[in-house]
């Protein structure tokens, strides 16, 4: 349906999804037209264990800067990541990131490294893509506004 000004829609892509490079069509309402499609990616430290992975969602996020996607009769298509974006991330300080670990995921043993089955740890975090952020922007009658689609990707081992 059409988006009203104050729209955003948060889409919760399966493990096997393929968000990049796929085109979207944007329908604007009556007597709007879209401005800018733009792109962003978010990333997030993960950590592994064996069967169980515990992820720092709202710690340090990465955003990284907007991409213009050029939007031509409706029509855009997403930007694939580099190697390079995937891995973006903010700098931190190792005790900070050792207190944010403990507050999620529970308290670390060092004991823990040494065993037979991988527990997540705080000095083995990934970095991963949390989420695709598009931002459309347009203008209409009454003024100009701004949409928000995010792609939240699931996070497998």
């Amino acid at each position: 349906g059409d988006m009203d000004a104050q729209d955003s829609l948060a889409i919760q892509l399966d493990f096997e999804s393929n968000w990049s490079g796929r085109f979207f069509f944007i329908e604007p309402a009556d007597g709007y037209s879209i401005v800018e499609v733009a792109q962003r990616h978010e990333n997030i430290l993960t950590f592994p264990g064996d069967g169980t992975t515990c992820s720092l969602d709202n710690w340090n996020r990465y955003a990284s800067t907007w991409k213009d996607l050029h939007c031509t009769e409706h029509f855009f298509q997403t930007a694939s990541l580099n190697a390079n974006e995937k891995r973006q991330f903010n700098a931190f300080e190792q005790d900070e990131l050792l207190t944010a670990f403990e507050a999620e995921c529970g308290a670390y043993n060092p004991e823990d490294d040494h065993s037979l089955i991988a527990v997540p740890s705080p000095y083995s975090p990934l970095v991963v893509v949390d989420c695709i952020v598009l931002r459309v922007r347009f203008e209409g009658p009454s003024g100009g506004g701004e949409n928000v689609i995010t792609l939240k990707l699931a996070n497998g081992c």
